[in-house]
């Protein structure tokens, strides 16, 4: 461990110094987990917090930004967007942001949304210099340490430490360069560089090139069907959440190993509205070779999406697997909406290998696979309307994703998501909403309702069915899933929300050659309070029942937990404490809560056994250039009757300079 963390602090100081930024407001991570919390995953969500900091960095302008442009925020919808922009249209600029209460915003969406936007006057008035712009730049370098308790049974090769540094160098709307070093435990620090290193240089608006990125990069094109950045964000209360963002290419800052192209990309203006995409990528990723005996030594079977290298196993199949991406694309911004398409292309140096699983029976075979795909999103008056088509050529497979967002005047708006993915269409980038990217038809309404300025509700139907076998399931299937919440608001600093979820999904229930498919039933009630309880004190309190009426594991789950936020400003000290106790009848039945981290870590955590955990956040600027942040937190859980308890600790530490 000793020697790795001095070539790790060696590489610091090489690196360079930064800027510390401002932590994510409450508001705003409240917002941030309703996105999340449906996913029902561990995986990394670095891209999603990074793609809503961007807008830290460079907020959209209220007074200038394109209904385009406001659709790429995520906590404002198209229907939104259009009201801003024919508000300022008839009445002139916004003055100040109370002023969108008059379009429908709720204050909660207002104080969340405020820390992302301005109504100050366009960029060009403030950056009348190089100077100016120079002073306007930020540079930030971030330093996180890991440590988990107890160890890995597993041999590796190098210490249980997880590091990681990130440096990176903005001037909004003008220039970004980043460089991102991180190992995982057990992986080594410095073999010939770190085990995983990303790296971006970009620019924006310069003459006709709209953005340029060199280096890793994330693309959203339509409704993510063939390429969409990060991970897709699924059902949640956010019922209006439906539509991903508009054509966009973005520098890729993350820590996921898989979810990024590496090579160049650019959007280049060839008139006032029509844009040119372009991009080229070449990715190593890990992957299982498959049966040499049965499909030849030129084709894999799977692909390791954990980026894992510990063992030498592990190691002899990092970029064994080399994934080439091409594509041109236009785009057109009109009035109204926008409506583009274009070829994705992706290669492989080996060939997806056959197999005898009927669930995988129309999946690619080929080393290259071309996708077709158009896409549109229309305004017009209030309503929005937007939609992607694919076509995989090479299986002759299709992908549709069709949807509207509707407002009904000041008290209420409605959702509404069709979609027919084919099985057999696969893209390795799609981030399409639903449950699968591929074997997959379904129907969608939201509705979210404002009773008054105080109590919302909000309210989603989804109907699925699967049209041929999946992983587990040797037979067609329907699942359907229903969620309703309500949110009173006593106050600015008091929140009360009360939800239930009802989720009807299909399970194999047969073995043998006789195979079966029925249906278990799960419903789940949440009571979630937040109020201050002084000028710098928060409490959160969370209770949530979970009732699997039918299905594996069944019986009845809770979880509870007590949370206090305080800020002491003498001493710039945050501190943010949660206890949670936790009866979850397996695996099946797991709950899942977000949990506060460290910058530019963010998550939910799953709870499953029976047991209790805490966790306590410290973040404190030691001087004006430096700031320091430590986690500690603990599970004990018994997974299954009669068993011992499992303790399980984590040590995080971070530390941010600034020049």
């Amino acid at each position: 461990m000793g020697r790795s963390l001095i070539k790790y602090l060696s590489f610091l100081l090489f690196a360079g110094a930064g800027l510390l930024r401002a932590q994510i407001p409450d508001d705003v991570k409240l917002t941030i987990e309703r996105y999340l919390e449906t996913l029902e995953t561990n995986a990394d969500y670095t891209q999603v917090y990074e793609d809503l900091i961007q807008f830290t960095e460079k907020p959209v302008n209220l007074n200038h930004a394109a209904v385009d442009e406001m659709m790429n925020f995520p906590l404002i919808t198209p229907v939104q967007a259009a009201a801003i922009v024919n508000h300022r249209q008839r009445f002139g600029m916004f003055i100040q942001l109370a002023e969108l209460q008059v379009l429908g915003f709720e204050p909660e969406q207002i104080r969340a949304v405020a820390p992302f936007v301005s109504i100050l006057p366009g960029a060009s008035d403030r950056l009348k210099n190089l100077a100016g712009q120079l002073q306007m730049g930020k540079t930030e370098i971030i330093i996180t340490s890991k440590r988990r308790y107890p160890d890995d049974k597993e041999v590796f090769t190098s210490d249980r430490m997880a590091l990681s540094t990130r440096l990176r160098y903005t001037l909004p709307g003008v220039f970004s360069f980043g460089v991102t070093a991180e190992k995982d435990p057990g992986e080594m620090w410095w073999n010939k560089g770190p085990d995983y290193y990303s790296a971006h240089a970009a620019v924006f608006n310069l003459g006709a090139i709209k953005t340029a990125v060199l280096g890793d990069y994330v693309m959203s094109l339509g409704q993510g069907l063939v390429l969409g950045s990060g991970i897709g964000i699924g059902k949640s209360a956010n019922v209006l959440n439906i539509k991903r963002s508009q054509p966009a290419i973005k520098a890729y800052r993350g820590v996921n190993e898989f979810l990024f192209h590496r090579g160049a990309s650019a959007t280049v203006l060839l008139g006032k509205r029509l844009e040119l995409m372009a991009a080229i990528s070449s990715s190593g990723i890990s992957a299982r070779l498959a049966d040499t005996s049965v499909f030849g030594s030129n084709s894999f079977s799977s692909v390791d999406l954990d980026g894992l290298h510990r063992t030498a196993d592990e190691i002899a199949t990092k970029s064994n697997l080399r994934r080439g991406m091409q594509g041109v694309w236009l785009n057109y911004n009109g009035r109204k909406g926008n409506l583009g398409g274009g070829v994705s292309i992706f290669n492989y140096n080996l060939a997806p290998g056959k197999s005898d699983d009927l669930y995988k029976l129309y999946n690619p075979t080929t080393t290259q696979q071309h996708f077709y795909h158009a896409w549109q999103g229309h305004t017009i008056g209030r309503l929005h309307v937007f939609s992607e088509w694919a076509w995989l050529a090479e299986t002759r497979k299709h992908a549709v994703a069709v949807g509207a967002l509707v407002s009904m005047g000041k008290w209420a708006e409605l959702s509404v998501h069709l979609r027919d993915y084919a099985p057999g269409f696969i893209s390795p980038y799609a981030t399409s909403f639903g449950n699968a990217a591929q074997n997959e038809r379904g129907c969608y309404m939201g509705l979210k309702f404002n009773v008054n300025k105080k109590l919302s509700i909000s309210n989603y139907v989804d109907v699925w069915q699967q049209p041929w076998l999946t992983f587990r399931l040797y037979a067609p299937s329907r699942n359907q899933e229903l969620l309703w919440q309500m949110d009173y608001a006593a106050t600015k600093k008091t929140q009360v929300y009360l939800r239930y979820r009802h989720v009807v999904r299909a399970i194999q229930t047969t073995a043998g050659p006789a195979k079966a498919v029925s249906d278990y039933t799960i419903n789940m009630v949440r009571v979630n309070l937040a109020a201050a309880v002084t000028q710098y004190g928060r409490v959160e309190l969370r209770a949530e029942h979970s009732l699997n009426m039918n299905g594996p594991d069944a019986g009845h789950s809770q979880l509870f937990y007590a949370e206090y936020t305080t800020r002491y400003q003498p001493a710039r000290l945050q501190l943010v404490m949660r206890y949670s106790m936790f009866d979850v009848s397996g695996y099946y039945n797991r709950i899942y809560a977000y949990e506060n981290q460290l910058l530019y870590d963010f998550g939910t955590v799953a709870f499953y056994g029976k047991g209790r955990s805490a966790y306590a956040l410290v973040t404190k600027s030691l001087n004006k250039k430096l700031k320091a942040g430590l986690r500690y937190g603990w599970m004990e859980s018994i997974n299954n009757p009669g068993e011992a308890a499992v303790w399980n600790r984590r040590i995080f530490a971070q530390l941010i300079w600034k020049i």
